[in-house]
């Protein structure tokens, strides 16, 4: 289970936040355009753009988060956007999915090398037979502040956790240079994509 602390943290944030981030995490978006719309469940939905640029796309979207505050903000979007999606508030280290999705999406969720095969692991869990996994996430970078720079990792370290997974098979693991915008400004980073099916 998540150090409450920081549960309270990003609750906090996402009730202070009045002006939610409503654009999709651009490699996201050019991950999916070749993809069926299905089911699909985004793992640490934070304030919902990503959710809810998928079902406007036509995906059955199920937004997850640990944070109550950020799920509210998520369906506040979806409504906002006359869009439909569940939503479940869980901590993914201990979750037990009911149910299985043919896209499971895990962006900028970064977690200390403890907790990060859990994390991984579970993740896993909720993909259907034949299911696409995307992991979108940030390197390590030099001036990272070191007091949360453990809970992000290289991309072959990120891939060589989901490829040890039973019945996971990666089809992509790149490093992706981009400017990544975000409330407040941008960053010039080193994104982190990971691509692989349940077979």
């Amino acid at each position: 289970m998540h150090d409450t602390t920081m549960k309270q943290f990003w609750n906090e944030e996402f009730k202070r936040n009045k002006d939610p981030w409503t654009e999709p995490d651009e490699v996201l978006v050019k991950e999916v355009e070749g993809i069926k719309p299905g089911t699909v469940i985004d793992i640490g939905s934070g304030e919902g753009a990503n959710a809810v640029y998928l079902a406007r796309k036509g995906w059955q979207v199920t937004a997850f988060d640990y944070a109550a505050e950020g799920i509210k903000t998520v369906e506040k979007m979806a409504a906002s956007k006359n869009v439909e999606l569940k939503t479940i508030v869980g901590d993914i280290l201990d979750y037990q999915f009911k149910e299985s999705y043919d896209l499971v999406l895990v962006a900028h969720l970064h977690l200390g090398p403890d907790e990060r095969p859990l994390m991984l692991a579970n993740t896993a869990k909720a993909l259907a037979p034949g299911g696409t996994l995307i992991f979108i996430g940030v390197e390590p970078y030099e001036g990272m502040d070191a007091s949360y720079k453990d809970q992000f990792a290289p991309t072959d370290e990120i891939a060589g956790i989901i490829g040890k997974i039973a019945g996971i098979k990666i089809e992509k693991a790149e490093t992706i240079h981009r400017v990544i915008s975000y409330p407040g400004g941008s960053e010039e980073v080193d994104s982190i994509l990971i691509r692989a099916t349940r077979i």
